[in-house]
């Protein structure tokens, strides 16, 4: 299923599975336009790879979340005609956008070693960060595929919610921008930690701040458990409506 939903969004597109690759670049670029030459503010030397670490991680969130509405109702044809279990589906969106941000994190590894940024051995810790949004992942989507069934605008819905939680969170900019007065809210965010760990680890070789990744996580895990168990139990009233 994996391989076949990766083929399908390359089908006949010259430059095939590149996109993986160019997209986020090319995003970076007019983030990095906008930041530095249009609003004059930088993060440091490295801007460019402050932006596509945000960029490559933020897009593995967007895509599996705007696409969740519609997860069981695209495969409906499919469906109408067995009786498949649902969780796999869900499982398969999430690896397909996982697959497309390791070809994006090729990317900021390659741009680390022209660059000639230091990585240290903090990057063990990586795979954590990673999960760490896994887990947020599944546990938003497996939510909104149920609900997509039912509610048909969801995925109009979700895709402008996403575009403005981007704005909201510290990816194009950095959080010490944010008002003292502020940080407590902002904080709420679970964004604000997420791509600070990432940045900690891939640009400052630092060692990313374990007790908020792992409160999140906490909360992750027990909404995904929850959103699975969602889709798993509505599985009748979900054929019905298939």
């Amino acid at each position: 299923m994996v391989k076949a939903d990766l083929k399908s969004r390359h089908f006949r597109k010259l430059l095939g599975p590149l996109w993986w690759l160019f997209e986020p670049l090319m995003m970076s670029f007019v983030y990095l336009f906008l930041t530095t030459i249009l609003l004059k503010s930088s993060s440091g030397s490295n801007q460019l790879l402050f932006i596509l670490i945000a960029v490559i991680s933020w897009r593995w969130f967007s895509k599996s979340v705007d696409e969740s509405p519609a997860m069981l109702t695209s495969y409906g044809s499919v469906l109408s005609r067995t009786n498949l279990p649902l969780l796999p589906f869900v499982y398969v969106s999430t690896i397909v956008n996982l697959i497309y941000f390791l070809a994006g994190l090729s990317v900021v590894f390659a741009i680390i070693l022209l660059f000639g940024v230091h990585i240290t051995s903090n990057i063990i810790y990586l795979p954590f960060v990673m999960l760490v949004q896994i887990s947020f992942i599944i546990g938003v989507t497996s939510i909104l595929a149920r609900a997509g069934v039912f509610l048909k605008d969801l995925v109009s819905a979700t895709w402008v919610f996403t575009s403005i939680w981007f704005y909201l969170s510290p990816g194009i900019y950095s959080e010490s921008l944010i008002p003292a007065g502020w940080k407590f809210y902002y904080n709420l965010n679970p964004w604000a930690t997420i791509l600070p760990a990432y940045r900690s680890i891939l640009l400052g070789g630092d060692l990313p701040d374990f007790a908020r990744l792992a409160i999140w996580f906490g909360i992750f895990l027990v909404m995904a458990i929850i959103g699975l168990k969602i889709v798993s139990r509505n599985r009748g009233r979900i054929y019905k409506v298939l």
